[in-house]
């Protein structure tokens, strides 16, 4: 058994280029591996056909490491948008359909998922609301010139508004590409524009408003805590 835990670690470090700083970090890292890859066998069984589990780029990471690279400070709160009430006018809405969203980002070991969610945001409301081509912007921007210095020990959506709005917008990705590192001494928010914003709401907590909003407006970022995610495989829901 240990022999075929060893052949997985192996096949795993190769497939997702890991590499450790010493044998005692090796031996942490694969008792790690051994107790995520447990845990996911232990959820697909439990599962009810709807998601799959298994082997992922963060199975050698513990919760208390995976937590602030990919998941939600705890304590976030703030002033909620008022929603108008009523029924849904549309039974599905995917904004894919209408052009409106970039394509899939991977954040790489960076807890940087705040600021691709709101970067992503903004990409679709400049193409919805502007009327502009759809244009990928720069992430690393948000992490190099963020006004609340969040970089990749993981951070909230409304600290990269705040920066795309203090530096009167972002530059595209081409012109300022992704690093997988925040570079706060390295700040280029004299890049020319792609893109910028007016202001930015935060909605109530309910699923109701939200779809609302989605449905008469445009995509939303949605910030959720979910350790499943560590071990669950990009295929299926839940």
């Amino acid at each position: 058994m240990t022999l075929e835990l060893m052949d997985k670690f192996k096949d795993f470090q190769i497939r997702y280029n890991k590499s450790y700083e010493d044998q005692a970090e090796y031996v942490r890292r694969f008792k790690i591996f051994v107790q995520n890859l447990a845990r996911a066998r232990k959820l697909q069984e439990e599962d009810v056909g709807t998601a799959e589990y298994g082997v992922t780029p963060f199975s050698d990471l513990s919760g208390i490491l995976y937590a602030p690279r990919f998941g939600m400070p705890s304590g976030w709160a703030n002033q909620m948008a008022s929603i108008p009430e009523g029924p849904l006018l549309k039974e599905t809405c995917d904004w894919r359909k209408r052009g409106a969203i970039t394509s899939v980002k991977n954040q790489g070991s960076c807890g940087s998922c705040w600021a691709f969610a709101a970067v992503g945001n903004a990409e679709s409301m400049w193409y919805l609301r502007a009327g502009k081509r759809l244009v990928s912007l720069s992430v690393q921007e948000v992490l190099d010139c963020g006004r609340c210095r969040d970089g990749c020990q993981g951070g909230y959506p409304e600290d990269a508004f705040i920066t795309m709005w203090f530096n009167r917008g972002l530059a595209s990705e081409k012109d300022y590409p992704y690093k997988v590192r925040a570079r706060p001494n390295r700040c280029q928010a004299n890049k020319t524009r792609a893109a910028w914003i007016h202001d930015f709401i935060t909605l109530p907590k309910d699923e109701m408003s939200m779809a609302r909003y989605v449905a008469d407006n445009g995509p939303i970022v949605v910030s959720i805590k979910m350790p499943q995610l560590q071990v669950r495989l990009g295929v299926g829901l839940f």
